[in-house]
């Protein structure tokens, strides 16, 4: 989760005017999947950094879609992504593997299972 600073916020308001707000109705219109990168992933995390989308988890029509801050709003909008979908942020979603880094212990066949 994201905890914002007022600095946050101050971005996220000049991309998302009071406009953006139904009448009569809590809550706001859809907000352009560009828009939130520019406004809160992009100078919180940084273009390179990765980004994992699921829709649907865990249902048989589940929907994926990695990349970065700077290349996933093109595969979510070309998936046409309009509802809720968690997106993680984050170094540790990379794909690559750090080889100094080992094999996990829990997950090793050398571990003792008694």
């Amino acid at each position: 989760m994201i905890r914002l600073t007022d600095e946050n916020w101050e971005r996220i308001r000049k991309h998302f005017p009071e406009e953006n707000i139904p009448e009569g109705r809590p809550g706001s219109k859809p907000i352009p999947t560009r828009k939130v990168l520019e406004a809160v992933l992009w100078p919180t995390y940084g273009p390179d950094c990765p980004v994992v989308v699921v829709h649907r988890a865990s249902q048989p029509a589940e929907l994926v879609r990695r990349g970065t801050v700077a290349t996933i709003a093109d595969p979510v909008e070309e998936a046409g992504l309009r509802q809720a979908a968690v997106v993680l942020v984050g170094r540790a979603l990379t794909e690559a593997t750090d080889s100094a880094a080992g094999e996990s212990w829990l997950y090793s066949a050398d571990r003792p299972r008694t």
